[in-house]
């Protein structure tokens, strides 16, 4: 856990009053150190494998076990970039959080290149995607800045009265509000290329799991164009600098 995670999180909740609170966490691993001593209301912490401090474990994309509106918090700290499908965890903590329930939420951002697989690592944020995330999983954002420290997205939301949880619904709005790339500026082309990317590999897992249909294999053909034409804009804007392999979220 990075110092200034731990920082921000205590003001976090000195400034929105949610110590004693029903507390979830998710992949709360305690690797070199944990939230938890900031809270005094009751207190789960979970992860996908057993160790300090894991009261429950459990794959976050599934929280069945869990009714709908059962928590008044949740808290991801640095492990959405561990998250292989970080897009279904956010819609589960959607649904088992209150109406007005509080989200915190902690990420490593796209300049932060050490890898660090525990036990993968996957992703890479930005504050805007960050936002655009949660905005359409029906949260309100209220704080959303950079790690001061290292490269990294700290943020902080509430559940709305009513949310959208279905990710292909997000993702076709998210596309379909796409201008040209001729009057995005190089920030909002690297942040829909993160966008176009999760649509691409939902799709992927969907036609390895043998659930989806041919409009969506000729989607992922469609999506795979548009993608290329991003990554050519892109690398038009850096110079040439060769950014196609890169995965921006």
């Amino acid at each position: 856990m990075h110092d200034s995670v731990m920082v921000w999180v205590k003001e976090m909740v000195d400034r929105f009053d949610i110590a004693e609170n029903y507390v979830l966490e998710i992949g709360g691993y305690n690797e070199n150190g944990t939230v938890r001593d900031f809270f005094t209301g009751p207190y789960l912490c979970t992860d996908m494998r057993e160790g300090p401090g894991i009261d429950l474990i459990l794959d976050a994309h599934d929280m069945s076990c869990f009714p709908d509106e059962r928590f008044d918090v949740v808290i991801s700290t640095e492990m959405l970039e561990h998250d292989s499908a970080f897009w279904l965890t956010v819609a589960e903590v959607a649904r088992v959080l209150i109406p007005g329930g509080t989200f915190i939420v902690t990420a490593r951002g796209i300049g932060f290149d050490h890898y660090h697989p525990f036990p993968l690592d996957c992703y890479r944020f930005t504050t805007t995607a960050m936002q655009l995330l949660l905005e359409r999983y029906g949260f309100e954002v209220h704080e959303n800045q950079e790690d001061p420290e290292q490269s990294g997205v700290f943020t902080i939301a509430t559940k709305r009265e009513k949310h959208v949880a279905t990710f292909e619904v997000i993702v076709e709005d998210m596309l379909g509000k796409m201008d040209s790339v001729e009057v995005k500026t190089t920030g909002q082309l690297i942040d829909e290329l993160g966008i176009l990317n999760i649509r691409i590999w939902f799709l992927i897992d969907k036609l390895h799991a043998g659930t989806a249909s041919v409009e969506d294999a000729k989607a992922v053909q469609i999506h795979n164009a548009t993608r290329n034409k991003l990554v050519r804009a892109i690398d038009r804007r850096l110079g040439g600098r060769d950014i196609g392999g890169k995965m921006y979220g």
